[in-house]
């Protein structure tokens, strides 16, 4: 800019000018990504902007940049008007078929049936509705006053969402102000956040550069970039969203199809994903969920299905709502997709507890948008049952659409030759056992390079220590170095230390200190975890932690007082009580509290609060993803409830939470006529106990 201002205006006239420059440069900057001038200019002129709107309040215009998303801190928690439902899922043609005849008889019609080509019996033809891909990412709702952006918020448990304005500013295609003139006084809409597959790619490839955790899948990037505070950062990313629903409409009439609301949301500038079709038979739905099963994978981002929505908007609130989802709608969901590739070789991996673990190395193939190289076969027993052969091509798919696995041959065996299984440690050269009962081989050799690697970067993982920044690459580097010899080292590691590593700067060394520093507080069940014992997970350090309340005390406890525990059997027992008795675990314990973890510390308790709880003794399964937290917390807080939590869906199970994607134990819960609720409802659940306790 030539004449660009070095003061702040004199006039209102000079303060309009300088508006709608300011304004032009950020359209540059946000929507086109064409700056025509330098970042340290742009503040300049905002702050010009800020000073002259300071002194002369009566100028202030409602557009103007200095209000625009992303030039205030506005986070904390925003009460959704009207509520987030989470929607109801089908699985099946048949069950799409059921929720279009319930949709006509609901709606009081009694149409001419028809014969469709999957279903076993005439299905009516149905009221019309729309099919809209469903976008795999993060639920955001957005405001909208006098056509301006003035609030973004998170899904959140579908009432309450954490307020994200800053961060909703960073999307790439997102306009601050309606093309609509005049706008309405009050707009809410609701879209999802995503990244595309080429973004994604390019993001965990840098991450992997820098040693940092790498994402699973375009989700979970979408929904932990929102969380950033490094607002540059998060506009590095390229997020983008699409909006599906016009939830609140003030000062203009609704239109009255889902059809013409989504003409209406294109109309006022705001992005529509493509694709997007107007149904009347089954066998239109069925053609268009056919169509994007098939050929999801040509698309930019993630789908993992089709939302089918009654198209008429005033017949819905004829149908209303369920406690958890809209009886006016549901989502076909899409089953894992498998991919075929060549498996180039199988090798073999030493974990944390000696286990040698055989993995597929992959010719690289594009599955549900990242590429697979590498995907586990579990153990040698597995790779018989399925008859898996170096050299054939396999079906490789996404177990819960986020962990790469072999799934079976893509072509017959017979050709190729069986695989050879490993007589020696890999890493080690030390000969392998297998012990009777067991499937894996395992490496005993407990100076293995490997194991040792592996057990200190299960100690900082997330369910264990979450000392965030101790990736595998700096983890690697300090071994190499030799700043990390055990575990225990990680709460000796200096400033002096990190920053020998390669790229490491101050700042950085600086965070990982903090980390380690915030890990010394986690309860005594996450340390009991970290250390690796044989055979106990999460569950099983929670329940040694609640009955022995120290690690110390634990230490001393005899094998006969645990295996009384409930889900301790005498194996686990006598591993804990052998664990402990070894003179080099009391020498890294004892390392441990020289590095500040107090083995004293008591397992927070929650049974008092929890003693009358109805889930109390019930027992729980958990399927499916849950978006508000981990399945390892759910699992944590439902247990402080007294509630048993249980991998499979029986007669014995008294209720089943289904989160998304969830699949055969739902089906299961039905069958049986299992209680079943959704996450809004454990989350009320859980909300309540917390504040009754």
């Amino acid at each position: 800019m030539l004449n660009a201002p070095q003061q702040a205006p004199a006039s209102r006239e000079d303060y309009l000018a300088l508006v709608a420059e300011v304004a032009r440069h950020a359209r540059l900057y946000y929507e086109d990504a064409a700056p025509e001038i330098p970042d340290s200019e742009y503040d300049r002129l905002l702050n010009l902007l800020a000073s002259a709107e300071a002194e002369h309040p009566q100028w202030l215009q409602a557009d103007s940049p200095t209000r625009r998303v992303g030039s205030a801190s506005s986070r904390g928690e925003h009460r959704h008007e009207p509520r987030l439902y989470s929607l109801a899922n089908a699985y099946s043609q048949e069950e799409v078929a059921d929720f279009l005849k319930r949709l006509g008889e609901g709606l009081g019609g009694n149409p001419a049936p028809v014969q469709g080509a999957l279903f076993h019996e005439p299905v009516p033809t149905v009221v019309p509705c729309m099919c809209e891909l469903k976008l795999d990412g993060a639920s955001l709702s957005l405001i909208y006053e006098q056509g301006l952006l003035t609030l973004a918020a998170t899904r959140g448990d579908g009432e309450t969402g954490e307020v994200v304005t800053e961060q909703a500013g960073c999307l790439a295609n997102l306009p601050r102000r309606l093309a609509l003139d005049p706008p309405p006084a009050r707009l809410v809409v609701r879209g999802e956040v995503v990244m595309e597959h080429a973004a994604f790619q390019a993001l965990n490839a840098r991450r992997a550069e820098a040693g940092d955790r790498l994402f699973a899948n375009p989700r979970n990037a979408a929904a932990g970039s929102l969380k950033l505070l490094d607002l540059d950062e998060l506009r590095s990313r390229g997020l983008s969203i699409y909006l599906y629903d016009l939830a609140l409409l003030e000062g203009q009439p609704m239109p009255s199809t889902q059809e013409a609301q989504l003409a209406w949301l294109k109309l006022a500038g705001l992005p529509v994903f493509p694709h997007a079709r107007r149904c009347v038979e089954v066998a239109e739905v069925q053609d268009y969920c056919t169509h994007w099963e098939a050929n999801r994978t040509s698309l930019p981002v993630d789908t993992d299905g089709v939302v089918i929505k009654l198209d008429a908007v005033p017949p819905r609130l004829e149908l209303g709502w369920t406690a958890k989802a809209p009886r006016w709608a549901v989502a076909r969901k899409f089953p894992a997709q498998a991919v075929a590739t060549r498996l180039m070789a199988i090798t073999w991996q030493v974990g944390r507890t000696g286990v040698v673990t055989p993995v597929a190395e992959l010719e690289p193939v594009l599955v549900q948008g990242s590429t697979v190289g590498r995907a586990t076969l579990h153990n040698e027993d597995e790779i018989r049952r399925k008859d898996i052969r170096p050299g054939m091509r396999v079906w490789v798919e996404k177990g819960g659409e986020v962990i790469p696995k072999v799934t079976g041959p893509a072509e017959d065996p017979a050709p190729w030759p069986l695989p050879q299984w490993p007589e020696t440690c890999p890493e080690c050269a030390h000969a392998l056992v297998r012990e009777e009962g067991e499937a894996a081989r395992r490496c005993p050799n407990p100076a293995c390079p490997a194991v040792r690697q592996a057990a200190i970067l299960h100690f900082v993982s997330r369910p264990a220590l979450d000392v965030e920044g101790l990736g595998e690459k700096l983890v690697t580097e300090l071994i190499r170095l030799g700043h990390l010899r055990s575990a225990a080292d990680v709460l000796h590691l200096s400033l002096e230390a990190l920053l020998e590593c390669e790229r490491m700067g101050e700042k950085s060394a600086l965070n990982v200190l903090s980390a380690i520093e915030d890990s010394r507080k986690r309860p005594p069940s996450r340390l009991l975890f970290a250390l690796g014992l044989r055979g106990v997970g999460e569950k099983a350090a929670r329940t040694l932690l609640r009955h022995a309340a120290t690690v110390n005390r634990l230490a001393a406890l005899p094998a006969e007082e645990l295996q009384g525990l409930e889900g301790v059997g005498p194996r686990m027992a006598a591993s804990v009580e052998a664990w402990f008795a070894l003179p080099e675990n009391g020498q890294l314990l004892a390392r441990l509290a020289a590095g500040g973890m107090d083995l004293d510390q008591v397992e927070p308790s929650h049974a008092s609060a929890a003693s009358d709880h109805p889930l109390r003794g019930r027992t729980v399964v958990l399927t499916g993803t849950l978006s508000g937290m981990e399945r390892r917390e759910a699992q944590a807080r439902l247990e402080a409830l007294g509630a048993k939590v249980s991998g499979s869906v029986s007669r014995l199970t008294h209720l089943v939470v289904a989160g998304e994607n969830a699949g055969s134990k739902l089906e299961k819960a039905r069958e049986l006529q299992i209680p079943v609720v959704g996450e809004e409802e454990l989350m009320a659940m859980l909300k309540t106990n917390e504040a009754e306790g």
